[in-house]
């Protein structure tokens, strides 16, 4: 164990859905991978937890679709020369038919741990193995560099499943949804190792923007308030809890007499999504949410007229000037309503009533929750408290690309792209990465997250007393970074905080405990090549 001199580990864990990065890997991916170095050197990350999903693309069935998984690995790897890296951790099996069932859910882990500082401090759970192995730490130094030289799934490392069909009773074929668990020991500089268990997850997605509607509709309240009411779960929402009590139930028995007790994060695609009737009541009216639900999921998409909006009450943005943005009210507009279909004519009405939207991020709050069990008997132990740090930040979902579709939940459409100079193929040699050892250059980026820290009440979860998903900040509390990012909002869903990074208790109480505040943030993306933007926290453990 080291010193207990010695510095706190820097952990920066960062999700992403890289569907629209594995489209165009030609096109996207030094970029994408520009923009993960730049932030591991503002954060002065010791140890990355990357957690992808939707690795492969939208094309992932086609033959040899996946055979640029090396080069991309090795790309990343070469633009990280001051890391041990454990390679692209992913299960590769997408055969499917009558005598095999694929296990493949398009997950991919990569994780970075600085030899200089973190390296000797760093130990990976192995798994107890069918040959009786017990299970264990081992530690980083004595382990091969990379741990996985060609993308796959080592079992003694990681755990992995696609959840089974039957928790998606709307779903009557396999799905690629599922989550991939590691373990890891950080010895953070303190008397007190810190286990961390880290799960990359994908949950199911909403299959019918009018079914969330008819479901969860509620007249008898202000769409605004934010009451003690539970909120009402489409059959979508009611999928995802399932899926996170499954999950955080494993995970509970996974930890019994591990030492130190595990800390978990759970970090990557949850899909969760807006209460959608509130939002159109909101934007359309008792009128307009009464012939939303009247619509037929199998018509063509309807127009509702949305309620005027007025001066916005937030700040500008960086490239806004007050005088142009904040005083300027919106016309009433349309929404065109349909089965896969939210389309705003005057999208910046998303950004005018963003403190109100983040009212309706509501499912997590329905969770833990009892469940039936299988003899039907109501078992309040299914699942643990999850929380998560306040948001101040714009919907990390659901972005137009230029070159495709992004994840099959989204729509094709162009996008205005700002020019950039195009990057060399990736299977060129990459540019040589900045020396990591050098302190990030000072900017805007360090400041607006504090700001928006503080703005959201410090560091407990939902700006109270480390009360679990309170998701309501006020008006005007979070630092919303003006409506421009409405401009390249899709057609196809409503904006929504799909990626996430929640935490336990005991993780909860370890980034509480950081030595230097907690960033949680996500990058908006300055030419849109994926749909969703990276959502990352970053704390010190020590």
């Amino acid at each position: 164990m080291p010193a207990a001199s010695a510095p706190p580990i820097r952990v920066l864990l960062a999700t992403h859905n890289v569907a629209g990065v594995f489209d165009d890997v030609e096109g996207s991916l030094m970029e994408w991978i520009d923009g993960l170095v730049r932030l591991v050197a503002l954060q002065r990350s010791d140890f990355v937890a990357l957690h992808m999903q939707e690795v492969g693309g939208t094309s992932w069935r086609e033959p040899f679709a996946l055979d640029c998984l090396p080069g991309v690995t090795a790309a990343l790897e070469a633009n990280f020369p001051a890391f041990w890296s454990s390679g692209m951790l992913m299960n590769l099996d997408v055969r499917e038919g009558p005598s095999h069932a694929s296990t493949f859910t398009a997950l991919g882990s990569i994780y970075l741990v600085r030899r200089q500082t973190a390296l000797a401090r760093v130990s990976l759970w192995r798994w107890a193995s069918d040959e009786g192995l017990a299970g264990e730490f081992e530690p980083l130094s004595g382990l091969d560099d990379p741990l996985q030289p060609e993308p796959g799934l080592p079992k003694r490392y990681c755990r992995h499943a696609r959840f089974p069909t039957s928790i998606n009773l709307d779903k009557a074929d396999w799905s690629r949804k599922g989550h991939m668990h590691t373990r890891w020991r950080l010895d953070g500089g303190t008397e007190v190792a810190r286990t961390l268990d880290l799960v990359n997850i994908h949950n199911f997605h909403d299959e019918c923007n009018i079914r969330a509607i008819q479901s969860a509709a509620d007249f008898s309240s202000d769409p605004s308030s934010e009451g003690e009411a539970p909120p009402r779960l489409s059959p979508f929402a009611e999928c995802r809890r399932r899926v996170l009590s499954l999950v955080t139930s494993q995970l509970a028995l996974l930890s019994e007499g591990v030492h130190p007790p595990p800390a978990a994060f759970l970090f990557g695609d949850f899909n969760t999504r807006l209460d959608l009737a509130a939002v159109v009541r909101l934007l359309c009216g008792s009128e307009g949410l009464s012939a939303a639900c009247a619509i037929d999921p199998k018509e063509p998409p309807r127009a509702l007229n949305t309620m005027h909006a007025g001066p916005s009450k937030g700040g500008a943005g960086p490239d806004e000037s007050l005088d142009d943005w904040a005083l300027v009210p919106l016309p009433v507009s349309t929404l065109l309503l349909g089965k896969k279909r939210f389309a705003l004519s005057e999208p910046r009405l998303l950004g005018r009533h963003l403190d109100k939207l983040r009212n309706f991020d509501r499912e997590l709050t329905a969770f833990p929750a009892t469940l039936p069990d299988s003899a039907g008997e109501n078992n309040s132990a299914a699942g643990a408290i999850l929380y998560e740090l306040p948001i101040g930040f714009v919907p990390s979902y659901v972005y137009r690309t230029a070159h495709s579709s992004g994840s099959p939940d989204s729509v094709a459409a162009s996008s205005p792209l700002k020019a950039r100079p195009k990057r060399a193929s990736f299977l060129a040699s990459p540019a040589p990465a900045p020396d990591p050892e050098v302190p990030a250059p000072a900017s805007e980026a360090p400041a607006k997250a504090a700001a928006g820290w503080a703005a959201a009440g410090g560091a407990q979860a939902g700006g109270g007393h480390g009360a679990p998903f309170a998701p309501a900040l006020g008006e005007g509390a979070a630092p919303w970074r003006g409506e421009a990012w409405c401009d390249d909002v899709s057609e196809k869903r409503c904006p929504a905080w799909c990626d996430r990074v929640v935490m336990d208790t005991r993780a909860h109480a370890l980034v509480l405990a950081s030595a230097e505040a907690a960033v949680y943030d996500s990058e908006t993306q300055e030419r849109i090549i994926t749909d969703h933007n990276r959502v990352f926290l970053s704390f010190t453990c020590g």
